[in-house]
């Protein structure tokens, strides 16, 4: 009776949640997961490996995977702008059923140049998703005799198809500033950067059901921040951020700040060197869970950590226990592909 009850509010808080795509909380490492326009909208290169472990307190854990690179590409000699490209995959497996989703998508963005400092970037993104489902494990009503389940008793459930594919379609505009023009520092720690933006995920509503019930997927609008002030005088920046998801008639809102530490400074006159620092912070994501987070950057290189503390109605099976995520992110700020634009 426990399982069951577990499994009944688990399911239950699975519908209450407020989106029906994977998020990561650590959503600034994940940013085409956000905006297509994102591709090369920060460096002129960028790889990222994320990994989420979730419920594993309850059962069989969600488990998803995912892998990014994006770039900006060959810059003209003019002051118009420059294109970006990016990819990104994922791959999403959840409880006893194995419920599996696989995607793999190819954005281009071109990102329009107001002045060294700002750009105002526009993104498509297309790719193909497939979901899978293995039913091994179901047990129906049907199959039970004398309060006992026989596997070996027919189910009386079909489904017409256990994996399908389909296209996905989805767009984006991001804002971005930098006043270091794309240099990590400045003397005096007097930085400041950031990015916001819009996007739509999904507008060709793709088929979305095993069973071709005509059910589609719904449309998700995105609305995004992401940035990091310098605190002038000391070696701290804030870093908040914010991310709100609308989809059909879940919604999920995550709100919060990390705080910079700079370990190692940049190297003031070479650049050879990005320096090193340390984040530390919280977010909440509403009526779900708080979530802690901390990132170590040391040259090129960053490793994110962070953990979901339950705060919904699920928390009574958790105990509050929610989901731990990784992230790894490699970044090369001097590799061109073209001559950079000038000014």
């Amino acid at each position: 009776m426990k399982s069951i009850l577990y499994t009944t509010i688990l399911l239950f808080s699975i519908t209450l949640l407020r989106a029906q795509d994977i998020h990561f909380s650590q959503f600034g490492m994940a940013p085409l997961l956000q905006n297509p326009a994102m591709a090369g909208a920060v460096n002129n290169f960028e790889a990222r490996l994320n990994y989420r472990n979730q419920w594993g307190s309850i059962g069989v854990p969600y488990k998803t995977y995912a892998a990014s690179i994006d770039a900006r590409m060959k810059k003209k000699k003019s002051k118009t702008g420059y294109w970006g490209l990016g990819f990104n995959f994922y791959n999403d497996e959840s409880g006893d059923a194995r419920l599996s989703s696989t995607v793999a998508n190819i954005s281009t963005t071109y990102h329009v140049t107001i002045n060294p400092y700002n750009h105002l970037g526009f993104g498509f993104q297309t790719g193909m998703g497939q979901r899978s489902i293995n039913t091994a494990n179901f047990q129906w009503g049907s199959q039970f005799a004398n309060g006992n389940f026989n596997a070996s008793l027919p189910s009386g459930e079909s489904f017409e198809s256990p994996s399908f594919m389909y296209l996905d379609l989805s767009g984006g505009l991001v804002y971005s500033y930098n006043n270091t023009a794309g240099r990590k520092k400045v003397m005096g720690n007097n930085f400041n950067q950031g990015t916001m933006g819009f996007s739509i995920f999904h507008f060709n509503r793709p088929q979305y059901s095993f069973n071709r019930t005509g059910e589609r997927l719904y449309i998700k609008y995105v609305a995004h921040g992401d940035f990091l002030f310098s605190l002038p005088g000391t070696k701290f920046a804030l870093n908040p951020g914010f991310l709100f998801y609308s989809q059909g008639p879940n919604k999920e809102i995550l709100l919060g700040a990390m705080i910079r530490y700079d370990l190692i400074p940049e190297s003031k006159y070479t650049g050879a060197f990005n320096g090193g620092g340390i984040y530390a912070g919280a977010y909440v994501r509403a009526r779900d869970a708080v979530v802690v987070a901390t990132r170590f950057e040391i040259g090129d290189y960053a490793i994110g950590l962070s953990y979901d503390i339950n705060t919904s109605t699920l928390r009574s099976a958790t105990g509050g226990r929610g989901g731990l995520e990784v992230s790894l992110r490699y970044i090369n700020r001097s590799i061109r592909f073209g001559a950079p634009a000038k000014y």
